[in-house]
């Protein structure tokens, strides 16, 4: 995608891709977060509030968030754990 110039991953962008097969409800949403070293839970949590607002105008009404690849990005500044999500 960033090849394309599609999304860039900068902090606050979203990119919403709704799935064009009729049989399949799997549409993705791609969040930017900048750069690793720069991201806090507080952009975290922004983040968080964009993307709700993105989904609901997406009419989404279901979702399944991948968030293991935060705790395992090296850089990333946070005393978050699985166990607090």
């Amino acid at each position: 995608l960033r090849k394309m110039d599609v999304f860039n991953a900068k902090n606050g962008s979203i990119l919403f891709v709704r799935a064009v097969d009729k049989e399949s409800s799997s549409s993705t949403l791609f969040l930017g977060l900048g750069e690793v070293s720069d991201v806090t839970e507080e952009k975290l949590r922004v983040s968080g509030g964009n993307v709700w607002a993105k989904l609901n105008a997406e009419k989404v009404k279901a979702l399944e968030v991948h968030v293991d690849s935060f705790f395992e990005t090296k850089g990333f500044k946070s005393e978050s754990s699985h166990a607090r999500l």
